[in-house]
């Protein structure tokens, strides 16, 4: 579910029973030359940070979807994921925040 938004206003999400989020970060690496994207990590966003939004210097994560659009992760695509050392995609499917209003 939406759980709030950062710096850059992109929002960010946690998972409902597990301690993993969603969320974009324009530069994870925090050299201000990297490839913006969308992560899912087990580490929550800083939400007061620009960029190197888990704060290790570092592009460390789960999965990643390289992406300018920071309005919302893409409901389904393939996703870079860190398996084991090696680099795989994967489909990921994002289900984010459905409400209904029933009037």
């Amino acid at each position: 579910e939406m759980k709030g938004r950062t710096y850059t206003g992109a929002p960010y999400y946690k998972a409902t029973t597990r301690n993993e989020y969603i969320y974009w970060d324009p530069d994870c690496g925090g050299g201000g030359d990297g490839q913006a994207r969308w992560i899912l990590d087990d580490n929550e966003p800083d939400i007061t940070k620009l960029r190197d939004l888990d704060g290790d210097g570092q592009c460390n994560y789960y999965a990643r979807f390289d992406s300018m659009d920071k309005s919302k992760p893409p409901a389904s695509a393939f996703w870079k994921m860190n398996c084991g050392g090696a680099t795989a995609e994967s489909r990921l499917i994002v289900l984010a925040d459905i409400t209904t209003t029933l009037t």
